[in-house]
């Protein structure tokens, strides 16, 4: 038969501090021992020198500096180990970066949320993430450009914004302040272009056309530019296409629709529908 066989000496021992590793102005930090040991004791240190009065797995620290932790196993074999060190870091200042929280397509999508994607703080050197948990201590203010210019979106000063109308098409950012940190740079940009249903429109969106002898005219009356390039469909067959050609004469009947390219930015779309029904009128003697 076969014996497994294990050294209860061979203790592990790891410490980590809740949230990272920044400590941020004013707040303290959680630090935890995981370990193996039986019955353990702890003796914990900062920058080489022991802290008195802390004999538990946690500690709660305030300070800056490299923790790190050494534990007696003191059940069964007796045995000793010292965990990794972690060091606690003071910010020098922080990069701010925003995302689409979800599933986003240009164009396609008719709703966003954008939210931060991660708060990273500067110290030493070094590049540390600061976690949710710690977002309280800065102030939030989200940004708009739909017109040519920035401006400051009333009331959104939380961590996510959202977005649902193509009204609300153009650029945005997120401005952040902290006690003590005046130069925080704005996020990274984001463009945002949601779907418009009623982008493109023929004949007012009225759904059917009828008309006697003579031709009919179909005319865009919303998403109308001399630049764009249209393309005019009957019953699902393209029947024409041009740039500026906002208007088709028909002297037919059948299902007729447009469709567009984007232009300076714009999305493409597609308008209503419109049943157009030519009736002749004829005279018998």
């Amino acid at each position: 038969n076969e014996v497994e066989i294990k050294r209860k000496d061979a203790i592990t021992a790891s410490l980590a501090a809740n949230g990272g590793d920044v400590l941020m102005p004013g707040a303290s930090k959680t630090l935890n021992v995981t370990t193996t040991a039986q019955g353990a004791t702890y003796k914990w240190f900062k920058d080489g020198a022991e802290i008195s009065g802390v004999a538990g797995a946690t500690y709660s620290a305030n300070a800056v500096g490299k923790y790190k932790v050494e534990i007696t196993q003191t059940s069964g074999c007796s045995g000793s180990v010292t965990t990794n060190e972690v060091e606690l870091k003071a910010p020098d200042n922080f990069k701010v970066s925003i995302k689409t929280k979800n599933a986003y397509q240009p164009c396609t999508s008719n709703a966003v949320t954008l939210s931060i994607d991660k708060i990273v703080a500067i110290a030493g050197g070094a590049e540390l993430t600061v976690g949710a948990s710690e977002y309280s201590f800065f102030t939030f203010q989200w940004e708009g450009n739909t017109s040519g210019s920035y401006t400051d979106l009333s009331g959104e000063t939380n961590t996510e914004l959202n977005l649902n109308s193509a009204t609300q098409n153009g650029k945005y950012r997120l401005k952040t302040t902290a006690t003590g940190f005046s130069s925080i740079p704005v996020s990274n940009e984001l463009n945002i272009t949601l779907q418009d249903a009623n982008a493109l429109k023929i004949n007012n969106g009225n759904p059917s056309l009828d008309y006697c002898d003579g031709t009919a005219t179909l005319s865009v009356t919303t998403g109308g530019n001399a630049s764009s390039t249209y393309t005019w469909f009957k019953d699902n067959v393209q029947i024409a296409r041009g740039v500026g050609m906002t208007e088709y004469v028909t002297d037919g009947s059948g299902v007729f629709y447009a469709t567009v390219e984007s232009n300076g930015g714009g999305c493409p779309a597609t308008s209503n529908s419109v049943v157009v029904k030519k009736t002749t009128v004829t005279a018998r003697w």
